[in-house]
């Protein structure tokens, strides 16, 4: 068994590469998204090897293990999700940090990598007291996660996965979260956050962009800046 163990370690160097050159492709791929978006994208600023800087996300490695492979990264989110509610509404901010461990296996061992919230979060994923460990099911390396929490954050029904409208899906760890969420238009939310990052941001529209302007209304909403 030990020997089948070592076989899933990648040297360190190259395991470190590997994740760098992952979450370039994170970014790069972002960059396609806002193209489509008609948005104007920001280069990111790096800071050393291993540490990467936007407007709306601040990505660094933050601890390794004994033989300078990766351990931890830390993952910064300058986007609108929700924290909690005012009684039915949701009470909203734009900062929100999550950390992502990664097993000494990793790539092979994906299914053991850990998302953990270490800022509060309202969201069917995560616990009811909106820190810890999230459960959720990421099929994929470092970029394919990068993206998907974005598309949780804002509560993109096609990440969330409501069961009232998916039938294989759960309540996760939040049941109350999900409740609210699946029973007040789950679209309907996804297209207020989406937007209020848009609005947030104050992104620059590329003149032959095709955006369709879908308005949201909302009443008692709280928004924290």
């Amino acid at each position: 068994m030990e020997c089948c163990f070592i076989s899933l370690l990648f040297p360190p160097k190259i395991l470190n590469l590997r994740i760098k050159t992952s979450i370039e492709n994170f970014f790069a791929d972002l960059e396609l998204y806002f193209i489509k978006k008609g948005w104007e994208w920001v280069d990111p600023e790096k800071i050393g090897d291993f540490h990467w800087r936007t407007p709306d996300f601040d990505i660094k490695v933050i601890s390794r293990n004994a033989d300078d492979s990766i351990r931890a990264i830390q993952y910064g989110l300058n986007i609108p999700g929700v924290i909690g509610l005012n009684g039915k509404d949701p009470i909203i901010t734009f900062s929100h940090s999550f950390r992502i461990e990664l097993p000494r296996e990793y790539p092979a061992r994906v299914d053991k990598i850990r998302i953990i919230a270490d800022s509060q979060i309202f969201h069917p994923r995560f616990s009811i007291s909106g820190l810890g460990e999230a459960c959720l099911q990421i099929n994929g390396e470092i970029d394919r996660i990068l993206m998907d929490m974005i598309f949780q954050v804002l509560y993109d029904p096609d990440r969330v996965r409501p069961p009232k409208y998916y039938n294989d899906a759960d309540f996760g760890r939040n049941s109350s979260a999900m409740k609210w969420y699946q029973n007040n238009d789950p679209k309907a939310i996804y297209e207020l956050l989406l937007n209020k990052w848009l609005d947030s941001r104050n992104k620059k529209i590329h003149p032959k962009a095709k955006i369709i302007e879908k308005e949201t209304k909302k009443k008692g909403l709280r928004i924290i800046e």
